[in-house]
C-alpha cells in the first residue's frame, strides 16, 4: 500500500501547530526567566523539535522506498512469469496452426527411405567387393577371354561371396516350391517380390509355373 502524502502533510503540520501552541504556552513562563535562561530554553525546544522531524521524515522516507522496491520486485516477478509462459506457448501455436503440408511430409519420408536403402545397398556393395572383388569382376570387360578363364576366376568369386553372403546376411526363398512345380498367385502379392511373365490378362489369381524361387533378406549382421 502507497504512504498517503496527505496525511503525512496533515501530520507533520500538526506536529509543528502543537510545537507552537507549547510553545505559546511556553512564553509568558519564561519571561521571568533571564536572558540567558531563556535562550536555553529556546534552543532545547528547537532541538527536540527538529529531531522529532527528522525521525517522522525519516520513518515516512523509508516506508516509501520500501514500498517503490516491493513494487518493483514484484513487477519484474510478474514480467518474468509472463515472459516464461509467453515464448513456450507461442512456439507451440506456430508448430499446431503451420504443419507441414502432406506433400512436403511425403518428400521427407521418401528422402529419407532413399538415403536409408541407398546406404544399405552401398554396405552390401562393399561387402562383396571386399571379400570377392565382385565390383571388378562385373566392371572388367571379359569378351576377350575364352571359358576357361572365366570360369576359373568365377569359381573364385562365387566362394568369397557366397562366404561373405553367410557373414552377413540371411536369407530365405520368397517361395518354397520348387522350380518347375505349378503355383497360383493370389490376390495382393507383392509385385517387388514375384515378377508374373508370359500372357497376363485379367485380375489375380495366375496359375503357372514357377521358373525361380527368388531370394528375401530376413536379417542383416
Amino acid at each position: 500500500m502507497m504512504v498517503d502524502l496527505k496525511k503525512v502533510l496533515y501530520v507533520l503540520f500538526g506536529v509543528i501547530t502543537g510545537s507552537m501552541g507549547a510553545l505559546s504556552l511556553v512564553l509568558p513562563q519564561l519571561s521571568g526567566l533571564g536572558a540567558s535562561t531563556r535562550a536555553g530554553v529556546f534552543v532545547a525546544l528547537a532541538v527536540v523539535l527538529s529531531l522529532v522531524l527528522y525521525v517522522m521524515v525519516k520513518l515516512i522516507m523509508g516506508r516509501i522506498i520500501n514500498e517503490l522496491n516491493e513494487q518493483m520486485l514484484a513487477k519484474k516477478r510478474s514480467e518474468d512469469a509472463a515472459r516464461r509462459v509467453k515464448y513456450p506457448v507461442a512456439a507451440e501455436a506456430r508448430v499446431i496452426e503451420k504443419p507441414p503440408a502432406p506433400e512436403v511430409i511425403e518428400a521427407m519420408v521418401a528422402e529419407k527411405v532413399a538415403e536409408t536403402t541407398t546406404a544399405k545397398v552401398a554396405q552390401v556393395l562393399a561387402i562383396f567387393q571386399k571379400k570377392g572383388r565382385l565390383i571388378d569382376f562385373l566392371q572388367e570387360d571379359i569378351s576377350a577371354f575364352d571359358d576357361n578363364q572365366v570360369g576359373h576366376a568365377v569359381r573364385s568369386i562365387h566362394k568369397e561371396c557366397r562366404e561373405a553372403i553367410a557373414e552377413y546376411l540371411s536369407l530365405k526363398p520368397v517361395r518354397t516350391e520348387s522350380e518347375g512345380d505349378e503355383i497360383t498367385v493370389e490376390s495382393g502379392f507383392d509385385p517387388s517380390s514375384i515378377r508374373i511373365t508370359g500372357q497376363v490378362s485379367g485380375q489375380p489369381p495366375f496359375k503357372g509355373i514357377l521358373r525361380h524361387s527368388g531370394w528375401t533378406l530376413t536379417g542383416a549382421r
